[in-house]
């Protein structure tokens, strides 16, 4: 079981995804904004943070670049649904190694988890 933490402005998207993890045996919560994700990374040890590019507050680079700088999350996921080159290799600079490109199949992200 993995502790994970849903980063995604899209309330329907970040519920769906948080209740099909903690349905299939993983401990998942919930940020809509990258203020919301800091504030529970400071306040609760997660394994992994499924992070979007795209948040209103910030964008998922800067994210992971923070989580990296002050968190001890072992493994980001970003997701997008436009993953291009340059957005992969700044990614993958900050140890980042997966990757869903948005939309994905819920099964495609248990299988990532394991």
């Amino acid at each position: 079981m993995n502790n994970v933490l849903v980063i995604e402005d899209d309330l329907m998207f970040c519920k769906l995804v948080s209740n099909y993890l903690n349905k299939n045996g993983h401990q998942a919560s919930q940020a809509t904004d990258g203020a919301s994700a800091k504030e529970q990374l400071q306040r609760t040890e997660f394994d992994v943070a499924l992070v979007d590019y795209r948040l209103p507050d910030t964008n998922g680079i800067d994210l992971v670049r923070w989580i990296r700088e002050n968190t001890s999350v072992s493994n980001v996921i970003v997701m997008s649904r436009m993953l291009d080159e340059q957005l992969r290799e700044e990614a993958q600079s900050l140890g980042v190694t997966t990757f869903l490109n948005k939309p994905f199949n819920p099964s495609e992200l248990l299988a990532l988890l394991k």
